[in-house]
């Protein structure tokens, strides 16, 4: 290991918060570079000051009286938990749940009925009279009724120059 590689790894060692195969690596280097090991030895020498010497504060005690007062009620909460076996909290969890999936389960013949609605649908788009909306050839009056339709303006032929009138009976 370099003294670049192991520098970051120096104050997690110091710390005792590195794993047990860097640790091993870095001890390693540590042994063999005076650096390094000076390093150490200050980062060291830095924690027992900051330990000894630093400010430390105790709580309000607002904050102390609030803390034991929520500790209180999560012991009574637990306590009640423990009385009956289970917290009702999590019983009316499940009971929502249930009651959803009893609302949402398909019926029997539903799939049957949706299907229905799709084939009349289909077949009601092919009608005959379903397949002109706007019975003109005139772009004046078709491209103002795609206006709302489309996010694009088609554009609209005129196939009664071509002798086309499908439009008309007869």
């Amino acid at each position: 290991m370099t003294c670049d590689a192991a520098q970051p790894f120096l104050e997690a060692y110091v710390d005792d918060e590195l794993d047990a195969d860097n640790s091993l690596k870095l001890e390693e280097h540590l042994r063999s570079c005076d650096s390094c090991s000076q390093f150490r030895k200050q980062l060291e020498a830095l924690r027992s000051v900051i330990a000894a010497q630093g400010s430390r504060y105790s709580a309000p005690d607002d904050l102390r009286r609030r803390i034991q007062a929520d500790l209180r009620a999560s012991t009574r909460s637990t306590a009640r938990r423990e009385k009956y076996g289970f917290d009702w909290k999590w019983l009316a969890i499940a009971a929502s749940l249930v009651i959803s999936a009893i609302a949402l389960w398909p019926r029997p013949g539903q799939e049957r009925l949706i299907a229905s609605e799709i084939v009349a649908s289909h077949v009601r788009s092919l009608m005959a009279s379903h397949l002109v909306d706007e019975p003109s050839s005139d772009q004046h009056t078709v491209k103002p009724w795609f206006a709302g339709k489309l996010n694009f303006s088609p554009s609209v032929k005129d196939l009664g120059a071509r002798g086309l009138r499908w439009w008309e009976d007869g």
